[in-house]
């Protein structure tokens, strides 16, 4: 199902930048020359591709869009062979159609981005005197800032060994695994091995899962 949305998509933002590069060339070049510069730059810096670095770029992809959908409704129009007036309500009823498709996704919007708050809960109603709470990597900052938490943040490898040595069980908060495992990927070994994931808390953003781990042996050497 989602292949065939995206080949559909597909489809219409391509006829209407093929439209806009036989007509008005300009239009394609405020749209991808911007782009292709935002993700070349962060490219080479080593920077993540994030979605919102191309926010900028949405008003010009509406305009894409709608002018990929009026063009496959003047090409439905000819294929058989229906009256030029046609042309324009087949256009319009999939430009409607794209906007209903995508209002579906409003209400998801007002869910929380990334459930910090049950991940917490869910570790305080299991946790047991002796037992350590840490946080890793960009789980760290809305856990101690916003949630004021009882938790340690764990920085390295080396810190969080220091922490298991001296605990009876030790429970992780972490989210966003691929950006951990590029900032340190000894860290993110050692939490794939180490440690059970007890549970995760998805959220509205994609891939932006919070993890509850915990481990009930010390560390190697402890």
């Amino acid at each position: 199902m989602l292949r065939t949305v995206a080949l559909g998509a597909l489809v219409v933002f391509g006829a209407g930048l093929w439209s806009f590069a036989r007509t008005d060339a300009a239009v394609v070049q405020l749209l991808l020359l911007p782009t292709l510069i935002c993700g070349g730059v962060k490219f080479a810096l080593g920077h993540h591709l994030w979605p919102r670095s191309f926010f900028f770029a949405t008003g010009f992809m509406v305009l894409v869009v709608v002018r990929g959908a009026m063009v496959l409704g003047q090409t439905f129009a000819r294929a058989f062979r229906l009256q030029p007036r046609a042309a324009e309500t087949v256009g319009t009823v999939l430009s409607l159609a794209l906007i209903v498709a995508a209002a579906r996704s409003v209400p998801f919007a007002y869910g929380p981005k990334q459930d910090f708050v049950g991940a917490l809960a869910f570790v305080e109603s299991r946790k047991e005197p002796g037992d350590a709470l840490v946080t890793v990597g960009l789980a760290t900052l809305p856990y101690r800032t916003e949630y004021k938490a009882d938790a340690e943040e764990v920085r390295s490898l080396e810190d969080l060994n220091a922490v298991r040595a001296r605990s009876a069980r030790t429970w992780l908060l972490y989210t966003l695994a691929f950006q951990l495992a590029d900032a340190d990927p000894a860290l993110m070994h050692s939490i794939e091995t180490d440690f059970v994931v007890e549970r995760q808390f998805p959220g509205t953003l994609g891939g932006g899962a919070v993890f509850v781990c915990r481990s009930d042996h010390t560390a190697p050497g402890s």
